[in-house]
């Protein structure tokens, strides 16, 4: 017996073998209201977003995560660098902070 390849178009009925659900549920489970991790992902990005542009585009990863929790929302290190490179912020590079006073002769 020949494996038959599997087409492109999945029906309705081999998604319900495949994530053992109804037709109906199926079509709930597409139209369904984002989970609570994106929804906070939101209002994360929010505050990193007002933060970033308070500072001019200077902060980086760990002091906008400082002014988050200043913000009083409560999240890691590493969740904030996530967001900042999914949404391609990036701190612009500090340019000299000393500037150099010409020698007296």
């Amino acid at each position: 017996m020949k494996t038959r390849k599997f087409s492109r178009e999945f029906k309705l009925v081999a998604v319900r073998l495949v994530r053992d659900r109804d037709v109906t549920g199926f079509h709930a489970w597409l139209n369904h209201r984002p989970s609570t991790r994106p929804r906070y992902d939101e209002a994360l990005f929010a505050a990193i977003d007002t933060s970033f542009r308070r500072s001019d585009h200077t902060y980086r990863a760990r002091r906008v995560w400082r002014d988050v929790l200043a913000e009083v929302l409560s999240c890691r290190l590493h969740r904030i660098e996530r967001l900042m490179l999914y949404s391609g912020l990036r701190a612009r590079p500090a340019g000299e902070v000393w500037q150099r006073i010409p020698a007296i002769v």
